[in-house]
C-alpha cells in the first residue's frame, strides 16, 4: 500500500472500547501521517442507486411550431439586458441542423465556471461504465488490531439517514456490519490513488474550506460539509470520515 509523505500530526481524542471489526481507540493514519481519533471500523458499504417515483405528466404532448431566429432574438433580448445577469455570452445553435439561432458575445472568450461540469462528466461517463458503482469497506490491516477503511473515492457518502445526498452509501450501516472479535487499535485510511495534491495548483488557498471548495480525497462525507445541511466545507474531509465512522460504532 503506498502512502504519501505528510508531516506527523496528533490529535488527541477520548477513548472507547469496541470490538472487530470495531475498534478501542486509535490512529487514523491519513496518507503517512498518524491522527489520534475515537473509534471505529467495520465491512463494506456500496452507494446504490437512489430510486425516485417518476411524476405524472401536467400537459399533454402537442407538436410544438417552428421557432424562427426573429422570435428567438425578441424573446431573449429584453432579459440578457437585465443587470442582474451580469456579462453574458450567449450562442444558441440548432442541434439538428447545425444553424446558428442566436448569437450575443458568443463568439468572445469568458470564464466557463460551472458549465465545466459538463465537459467533466461526459469525460466520466465515456471512460467509465453508466452503470459501475463506487464502493467503500473496510478490510484487515497487516498488524493485529488494524483495520483500513477503503474508497474507491466516493464523496457523497452520508454519515446517517440525514446526509445531504439521497440514496447515498451510509457510515452508519457500514458500522452496522462489525463483527466481534479482535478490538482494534488503529484505523487506516487508504488514500490509493489519490495521492497527489489535494488542491488544483490554480486554486486560492482561502477557497479551500469555503462554501464551495474542499480537497480531494479518497473519501468523504456530503461531499466535504460540515454538516449536510451547509456548504461550509472541511479541510481534512478523509479524516472527518474516519471520524464519522468512529462515531456511528
Amino acid at each position: 500500500m503506498r502512502q504519501a509523505r505528510r508531516p506527523v500530526v496528533w490529535i488527541t481524542m477520548a477513548v472507547a472500547m469496541v470490538a472487530l471489526l470495531g475498534i478501542a481507540s486509535g490512529y487514523l493514519l491519513l496518507g503517512g501521517s498518524k491522527k489520534n481519533i475515537e473509534e471505529g471500523a467495520s465491512l463494506r458499504l456500496s452507494a446504490g442507486t437512489p430510486q425516485f417515483d417518476t411524476p405524472a405528466a401536467v400537459l399533454e404532448q402537442s407538436p410544438g411550431n417552428e421557432v424562427s431566429t426573429h422570435q428567438i432574438t425578441q424573446a431573449l433580448n429584453g432579459l440578457i439586458e437585465r443587470p442582474e445577469f451580469g456579462a453574458l455570452n450567449i450562442c444558441i445553435v440548432d442541434s439538428i441542423t447545425g444553424d446558428e439561432l442566436f448569437n450575443d458575445s458568443g463568439n468572445l472568450p469568458a470564464v466557463p465556471a460551472s458549465t465545466t461540469k459538463i465537459a467533466t462528466a461526459y469525460a466520466v461517463l465515456s471512460a467509465l461504465d453508466p452503470e459501475k458503482r463506487l464502493s467503500t469497506r473496510v478490510i484487515a490491516g497487516s498488524a493485529p488490531g488494524e483495520i483500513v477503511l477503503v474508497s474507491d473515492g466516493d464523496p457523497t457518502l452520508a454519515a446517517s439517514a440525514q446526509g445531504f445526498y439521497p440514496g447515498a452509501g451510509r457510515l452508519d450501516e457500514l458500522a452496522k456490519q462489525i463483527k466481534v472479535s479482535t478490538p482494534i487499535n488503529r484505523i487506516i485510511v487508504h488514500t490509493g490513488p489519490f495521492s497527489g495534491p489535494s488542491a488544483g495548483p490554480s486554486w486560492p488557498s482561502e477557497a479551500i474550506g469555503s462554501n464551495y471548495v474542499n480537497p480531494i480525497t479518497s473519501v468523504a462525507v456530503d461531499a466535504g460539509r460540515r454538516q449536510p445541511d451547509t456548504e461550509i466545507r472541511v479541510s481534512e474531509p478523509d479524516l472527518v470520515a474516519g471520524r464519522a465512522l468512529a462515531s456511528a460504532l
